[in-house]
């Protein structure tokens, strides 16, 4: 299976050693670490671990944001763990750095409930009332096409928000929505990756790969040949 290389921007396979983490396509797209972030084992290789009532933790790529173009895509897999508060596992911000609710895509776990939610900066959102297994890896996909942010959950959509126009895009994870004690992220957090593009359905697959994963960079076959004989 090939994870899909065309219009990738950022590539984090969380294997590092505690610290900063560093972008693998070398576009230099470096995560802060901030309050030092653990790692243990992941879905492959080792993940990021957030633990069960952060307060602090979080991995972002700064003010300056990812480039992205209007349409993109977000994709990690994530394991669920208890949690004292509500759940935003990814947010993208829009506009002019702290400026407010300016266009913000906010998706994840409401705790609370125990559902996948999906916010745009009005607060318009879609919901789930499905149970999140605690110990669980789910793979998460968000992907941004015009106006349309379609969150998806193991490749089986779960939500659209109406968005607006994208300019300084800041992925972050960690504390969520500006900071706010209702929604802190926990769980573990393996192979996120952000493409420049809104994936298709085959692309999504691949991602995906059956609940499986697939690791950045893919190496490459090598072919032996088959030896001849001759009679």
């Amino acid at each position: 299976m090939a994870l899909p290389l065309t219009n990738i921007q950022a590539a984090y396979n969380l294997d590092d050693s505690p610290g900063n983490l560093v972008d693998s396509t070398g576009n230099g797209y470096t995560l802060t670490n901030t309050a030092s972030t653990t790692f243990g084992t992941g879905l492959i290789g080792q993940a990021a671990e957030f633990g069960t009532s952060n307060a602090t933790k979080m991995l972002n790529t700064g003010s300056a944001g990812v480039a992205l173009a209007d349409d993109w895509t977000v994709a990690f897999f994530w394991q669920a763990d208890t949690a004292l508060n509500g759940l935003s596992i990814m947010e993208v911000t829009w506009g002019a750095t702290g400026a407010g609710n300016s266009n913000r895509a906010l998706f994840g776990r409401d705790q609370a409930n125990n559902r996948w939610i999906i916010f745009n900066s009005a607060f318009s959102s879609g919901q789930t009332t499905e149970a999140i297994s605690n110990g669980t890896w789910y793979h998460v996909m968000a992907t941004r096409s015009s106006t349309t942010l379609t969150l998806y959950i193991n490749n089986v959509s779960k939500g659209t928000a109406t968005v607006g126009a994208a300019t300084n895009q800041t992925p972050r994870i960690g504390t969520g929505y500006q900071n706010d004690a209702g929604w802190r992220f926990s769980g573990d957090l393996d192979m996120w990756y952000v493409w420049n593009k809104a994936l298709d359905s085959t692309e999504r697959s691949d991602v995906y790969n059956g609940g499986t994963g697939v690791q950045y960079p893919v190496a490459s076959a090598t072919f032996i040949p088959r030896a001849s004989f001759f009679m």
